[in-house]
């Protein structure tokens, strides 16, 4: 059995823009402003900066940009409303068609599959199923509960009341695998108002801010070709960009910030700083002065989701020529095909599924998958094993830049997304975990850095 810890060329490979990238991660510099961090959200912040004509230098602790975009597959637009597709049209990058999440049964469109029970159930059943119709409950439970303003409860507890009919044991491992998947936590880590578009708060922000209650569209997804990795290296490409520079302190004391970096006698400053590191890296960067305890407190007390991304390149196919995803009832969740469509894409997060997988090897986990797909597919695993080339783990936990995939709210903490992103004197914040409606998407990361350079404009004096 393969197994591989490096990227290959049917999983990811960088694209020509990062080769063309200005990148100086020796030199001494003073810009206007500094970025920590080449993710989604940094990258939109600083052009939009440098939009303004605003001298901006992006710091990125990896040697490529894209932060958590630049491995595991984040290939997806989620919705045809988001702020993605502007960056897509600037930037001249293309989709590769889209897929809906429950199978709208188009003659030859894209097709949601589901094994449970021990079938594999095709998309004519998908949307008269009982896990079509709990997550069309469910949505309605979740924005009932918050308009009527009842205190957060984790989603197990609603979910728990939504099952008016009781499904399967299995059929429950399915939903809750689902969702678990999705906020990369279960359900019972995770509270009712993560979804939170209805209460009083948010609607409060929205006065200043409509796009929090923006809708981002029906249930379509479009996968990028070049994932938003490509579209990283273009944004990059004109940038000041620093890599491989991995900051370790920030004094923010008085009327500038000053960067120390580890193992280099770089150092920068400016007039003003964007944070936007993950929020499990925010602990690894020593603050003078310290940072208000509020913006401590909601460092530690919001979710750090794990997910993981395994990649299973074959000699050739052997799911549905058309199958956009197949969900099912065991710990690897979700598959899609990938970019090659030799290559399938296995994807799981949440709590019980990190516990029965992430404590094996990588090899390991491979084969529990070729499993999982054999017992879905009916094929005996040596048919299996015959088709199978080689895999990639990418395990969001083990990576020291990131050490979580996306962010979620337990149970009493949706509140303390906006304040994370509030500024600090001449710091400010931005990325997936500070939004308040759109946390752990990357169409939210980019609208957080354009909120906070708009903030950073104000800032300087610069009317936008």
């Amino acid at each position: 059995m393969g197994v591989s810890c490096s990227c290959f060329e049917q999983f990811w490979h960088p694209g020509p823009g990062e080769r063309k990238i200005k990148a100086d991660p020796s030199s001494s510099s003073e810009s206007e402003v500094l970025v920590v961090g080449a993710g989604l959200a940094g990258l939109a912040c600083a052009l939009r900066l440098q939009d303004y004509g605003v001298r901006v230098r992006v710091l990125e602790a990896r040697g490529l940009v894209g932060g958590r975009a630049s491995r595991g597959g984040a290939d997806w637009v989620h919705g045809q409303h988001v702020t993605t597709w502007k960056y897509l049209k600037r930037f001249n990058m293309q989709t590769d068609g889209s897929a809906n999440g429950w199978a709208s049964n188009v003659p030859g469109g894209p097709e949601c599959w589901v094994y449970v029970d021990g079938q594999l159930r095709g998309p004519e059943k998908v949307h008269t199923e009982p896990n079509r119709l709990f997550f069309d409950r469910f949505a309605e439970a979740v924005e009932e509960w918050i308009e009527a303003g009842r205190e957060d409860v984790s989603m197990q507890a609603l979910a728990d009341r939504v099952f008016e009919h009781p499904p399967t044991d299995d059929e429950r491992r399915l939903m809750e695998g689902m969702m678990a998947e999705w906020h990369a936590a279960d359900l019972a880590d995770v509270g009712v108002y993560e979804d939170d578009l209805y209460s009083d708060r948010i609607k409060a922000l929205a006065k200043a801010r409509p796009s929090l209650l923006d809708e981002d569209g029906d249930e379509e997804h479009w996968k990028i070709v070049g994932g938003h990795q490509g579209l990283a290296e273009k944004m990059a490409k004109d940038l000041d960009l620093s890599l491989s520079t991995v900051v370790r302190k920030v004094n923010w004391a008085g009327d500038r910030v000053c960067m120390e970096c580890q193992g280099s006698e770089a150092s920068f400053a400016a007039r003003a700083a964007v944070i936007t590191v993950p929020l499990a890296c925010i602990p690894d960067i020593t603050f003078d002065p310290q940072l208000p305890q509020s913006k401590r407190v909601a460092v530690e007390r919001l979710g750090r989701g794990v997910t993981t991304t395994v990649y299973l390149s074959f000699k050739d196919s052997f799911w549905p020529e058309r199958m956009a995803f197949l969900f099912h009832s065991m710990s690897s969740q979700v598959f899609w095909p990938g970019r090659n469509k030799r290559v399938l894409t296995a994807y799981f997060g949440g709590r019980t599924a990190n516990e029965h997988l992430l404590g094996m090897s990588d090899a390991e986990m491979t084969a529990e998958i070729l499993r999982q797909l054999s017992v879905i597919f009916d094929k005996p695993i040596s048919e299996l094993n015959a088709l199978f080339l080689k895999s990639e783990v990418h395990r969001w936990d083990n990576d020291p830049f990131a050490k979580m995939a996306y962010s979620y709210c337990p149970v009493g903490t949706a509140h303390l997304r906006s304040t994370l992103g509030d500024a600090c004197g001449n710091l400010f914040w931005a990325g997936e975990a500070t939004h308040p409606t759109k946390g752990s998407f990357a169409h939210g990361a980019l609208e957080e850095g354009e909120r906070a350079a708009e903030e950073v404009l104000a800032h300087l004096g610069i009317q936008s």
